[in-house]
């Protein structure tokens, strides 16, 4: 394991000892790939991470991780017109 950082299970909570775990630097930034989706669900395309859709969309990094994260408190289920989900 390189760079090892302390990331959160469930990002609506604190950083507590039963909410932690260690990663990989390059699964904390967000270097997975995602789905891209039509708002219906249907496939559109995977990216290799959320840098290379929001680069070559001109998409707002913190909207889509937020989206993607599925972050409760901004309740946004979609950014840029299109759905996005983990591989």
């Amino acid at each position: 394991m390189e760079c090892p950082t302390i990331s959160r299970k469930d990002h609506n909570k604190h950083y507590e000892l039963s909410n932690c775990f260690y990663e990989e630097k390059s699964e904390h930034l967000n270097i997975k790939p995602i789905k891209q989706l039509t708002r219906e669900g249907k496939l559109i395309k995977v990216w290799p991470n959320m840098a290379a859709a929001c680069n070559e969309l001109g998409l707002n990094r913190g909207r889509l991780c937020a989206v993607v994260n599925k972050v409760k408190r901004h309740g946004m289920k979609t950014t840029g017109g299109y759905r996005w989900e983990r591989v």
